[in-house]
């Protein structure tokens, strides 16, 4: 009988190790795994999973497996840089998975309203992906975007919130309490601007003048172009991107931001990535660069953050993308003499003279954003002083594209909007029509044609000439954004819908959505 017993247990163990063997993933190959219950409400949507240490990374089911496999092991191998199976940094990954922060891989934006369950979803679309030409093999013709939305999740959730003093990308306001990243890119951008200003000094390595990117947008553009040109990603793309980005080699870091060279070399944090021995993923042909793939010389860490998740920390339990709860203090960097800056950056925004606000009555987004205006002042424009609302350290129009008052003249009501007996109006100026600008009298020539193209864009911006009765409704076409990017009214829908609205194109392609109507 004790035979039986001995051979029964040998059996439950040794079919226990099976079943979970066939369950965990292997690196680089079989990346995939189950997802987990706490995602349960987006398995109806996303088909492939895997969670290189414990790092959610979502695909739908038309995405394709080899560029699936890419983006898990370019996760790995980002947060597992050496590739000794453990993660380099446990608190950065106890942080991101704290955030519940992680990739959504789709076929195209029409899917970013697949995440539930609180999850922080990176976008990355199937056509952006290309593992063929990733890290140093990157061309002006053919870029991997995995490497830069995947950088985007690593430190807006990990690194910025655990080291916050040096990494911070959460913007305080005012700019009275920058952290050093944030320094080194006023620096870098030869001052400290809270918005894109008409035109960056002459003397500026980075130059980024994407309309709708915040601050902390800047911020984490920056970390991108920084990590990627230290680990030799960027230097054969030099002529593409110098209207953006003017120091593509870590030498030329050094020269010109040596603080910020010290910042990503240093051993700052504990990621080996920003060490002396970081290695850019990918699949670039370089030796000094991207490398093949992530294949860990162990596929288990027993004493610290595994590639399974175990050890890696809970998964959820903060909404706080700004600070961990559990912040290390490492060493910080000896600052460098201010002298060994070549650019000196502007003063805060708080010493710098707000502008003066315009007069007469004019919409309310051209009477609020983009002036530079201080928070007094902000909150001061309008003749009840309700026409901006001070938000995230800069001056949001409080009434859409409504008119501002600022004299003493009876209100008038926005084109767009309908006012309280249902009159309305047609937009005076041109508008955005596809991809070029009309008027309403273009779309006059054709209304039964013309109104119902584009998103419906004449119906919206001619309401009288289209005869739609003034209502307010979303497009259903996708619309461009000042970078370029093609979005729709679901993607604006998403967690950072407040965010997201901001935008004037946003909110004038997406009203209901956006609560403007």
């Amino acid at each position: 009988m004790r035979h039986i017993n001995r051979l029964a247990i040998t059996l439950l163990s040794y079919c226990s190790h099976y079943f979970h063997a066939i369950n965990a993933a292997s690196y680089p190959n079989d990346p995939s795994t189950a997802i987990p219950s706490i995602f349960s409400g987006m398995s109806n949507h996303f088909t492939q999973y895997c969670a290189p240490f414990g790092i959610p990374i979502f695909a739908v089911s038309g995405f394709d497996q080899v560029k699936f496999k890419h983006a898990c092991n370019v996760m790995a191998q980002f947060i597992d840089n050496n590739q000794d199976g453990c993660a380099d940094d446990i608190d950065v990954v106890k942080s991101i998975r704290e955030s519940k922060a992680g990739m959504g891989l789709m076929i195209n934006e029409s899917s970013t309203n697949f995440y539930t369950n609180d999850f922080h979803g990176q976008p990355l679309f199937l056509d952006e992906t290309r593992p063929e030409c990733s890290g140093s093999s990157e061309t002006a013709s053919c870029r991997d975007a995995a490497l830069e939305e995947i950088i985007h999740v690593i430190t807006q959730f990990g690194v910025s919130r655990v080291y916050n003093s040096d990494f911070g990308e959460c913007y305080n306001g005012n700019g009275s309490n920058r952290s050093t990243l944030q320094v080194q890119m006023d620096m870098a951008r030869g001052g400290h601007f809270t918005t894109v200003p008409s035109a960056y000094p002459t003397s500026a390595y980075y130059t980024y003048d994407d309309q709708t990117c915040d601050y902390e947008c800047m911020v984490a553009e920056f970390i991108y172009w920084g990590i990627t040109s230290m680990l030799g990603g960027q230097e054969a793309n030099r002529d593409d991107i110098s209207n953006e980005w003017k120091l593509p080699t870590a030498s030329e870091i050094n020269s010109s931001l040596p603080q910020f060279y010290n910042l990503l070399r240093d051993n700052v944090t504990s990621m080996k990535l920003m060490s002396p021995i970081g290695v850019l993923p990918g699949s670039g042909r370089q030796s000094t660069g991207a490398t093949a793939t992530y294949n860990p010389s162990s596929q288990t860490c027993p004493n610290g953050c595994a590639l399974d998740g175990a050890g890696c920390g809970v998964l959820g339990g903060s909404n706080n993308v700004c600070t961990y709860s559990q912040t290390p203090t490492p060493p910080s960097p000896t600052p460098p003499s201010p002298s060994l800056s070549p650019i000196t950056p502007s003063p805060p925004t708080s010493l710098i003279p707000s502008p003066t606000p315009p007069t007469g009555d004019i919409n309310g987004e051209e009477a609020c954003e983009n002036h530079g205006y201080s928070q007094s002042t902000c909150l001061s424009i309008g003749i009840n002083n309700d026409c901006c609302q001070w938000d995230e350290g800069e001056c949001w129009s409080a009434i859409g594209q409504n008119v501002c008052q600022t004299e003493s003249a009876p209100p008038v009501p926005s084109p767009t909007s309908v006012s309280p007996d249902d009159s309305c109006q047609d937009v005076a100026s041109r508008f955005s029509y596809g991809n070029k600008m009309k008027t309403c009298k273009f779309i006059s020539w054709k209304t039964n044609v013309r109104c119902d193209k584009h998103g419906s864009a004449g119906s919206r911006n001619c309401p009288v000439t289209c005869k739609n009765g003034c209502k307010c409704f979303d497009t259903s076409d996708a619309f461009s954004l000042s970078n370029g990017k093609q979005r729709t009214c679901r993607w604006a829908a998403n967690a950072n819908t407040f965010k997201r609205c901001k935008k004037n194109v946003v909110r004038s392609n997406c009203p209901i959505t956006c609560g403007v109507c």
